[in-house]
Order: C-alpha cells, then structure tokens, then sequence
C-alpha cells in the first residue's frame, strides 16, 4: 500500500504510521521552489515534510504534474532531488484538465520531448554521484515493445468509492460521462479497464 500526499502535514504521527504499516510514500511537487510556490503554494512546508522523511531514512518518491508552466522547471528538480538520498523516483503525470487544472494549459508536446530529454540526462548525471539511483518512473516507458502502465486504472485494476456509492476508475475521473462504474451494489467492472490505443506503437 501506498500513500500519495502533498506533503503538508508529515508530522510525527505521519511518520509513525509509514513505519508501522510499512507504507511506499510517493509526494507531489510540481517542480523546484519557485514553480512548485506558483503552482501549488506553501513549498517551504512541503520541503521541512521532505527534509523530515529524510532525518528519519524513510524513501520516498515524487511525482510533477506536468504543464506549460511545471515543464521548465523538471531539470532544477532533479537537481535539487539528488541531494535526498531518500529521494527514490521520479514520476511525471500529464495534467488533466480537471477542478483547479481546468485553467492551465497542456505541455506542448515538442517542449515536453525536448524537456524529457534533457531530465534524462540531468538524472544520469545526478545518478553517477549517488549511492542509490534516482529512477524516472517514464523512462522504462518510452521504448518500443510491450509495456504495462504504472496506472492501476488502465489496467482495470482500480475502483474509488464516492460518497453516494458511485464507482469510478480513477479520482481524476470522478463525474466525467463515459467513465462511471456504475454504484456499489449495482457495479458495472466491464468499463474499468481504460487501455490506450496503442496501435500506433512501433510506426515512430
């Protein structure tokens, strides 16, 4: 089991239960400290939740929600993530268009190569000074061949429970027409599955 946080209250009793159920640990930060304040404010907060998981040698990973404005900061980033020896991996979710990210814009897709790129090699570079990699969760991703997604969703193997009873395959899905599971004690599994089309793959 994993917890996803924002890393703002990663307090004694935080710590306590990671350890004692044993926990992976995965925080978002959208980039290095001016780009994370713009986009998600309170950054000296998270970074005190980042150098505590630290003291205490618990691992953790991050995850970027990329967009046209988190996308030039991911070198910085990974930069700043190598001096965290507890610093274990690094994700990077495309922003969905959703809630609050209902005002910000998509990546160009050319930046976002561009920028992939040059991440890769500022991690190899990062990576040659430290004990214990700093993985890039996309990186075993972007080949050609057969692949299975990190998302438990596209595998159909998520389910989130609304207030209600309503089933959805993924929070960012919550609400959308197309993606309901039906409810709780009339459940409709046969939609979980959200696999992309990857026809396309290999013709690069």
């Amino acid at each position: 089991i994993a917890l996803q946080t924002n890393g703002l209250a990663i307090d004694d009793r935080f710590v306590g239960l990671v350890r004692r159920h044993h926990l992976g640990l995965g925080v978002s930060l959208d980039g290095p400290p001016a780009i994370n304040q713009r986009s998600r404010g309170q950054t000296a907060r998270v970074l005190a939740g980042l150098r505590r998981l630290e003291a205490e040698g618990i691992p953790f990973g991050v995850t970027v929600t990329l967009s046209d404005e988190t996308l030039p900061g991911l070198v910085d980033l990974a930069l700043m993530l190598g001096g965290f020896a507890m610093a274990r991996s690094l994700g990077l979710d495309i922003l969905r268009p959703i809630g609050r990210g209902a005002s910000l814009a998509l990546p160009d897709p050319a930046a976002l190569a561009r920028c992939f790129d040059e991440l890769v090699a500022a991690l190899a570079w990062v990576n040659r000074r430290r004990h214990r990699p700093l993985l890039l969760r996309e990186a075993g991703m972007a080949g050609c061949g057969p692949v299975e997604s990190y998302c438990a969703a596209e595998r159909g193997r998520a389910a989130v429970l609304v207030p209600g009873g309503g089933l959805w395959p993924c929070s960012s899905l919550v609400g959308r027409d197309g993606f309901s599971l039906g409810c709780v004690d009339r459940p409709e599994f046969s939609a979980a599955a959200l696999r992309p089309d990857r026809r396309s793959c290999n013709s690069c």
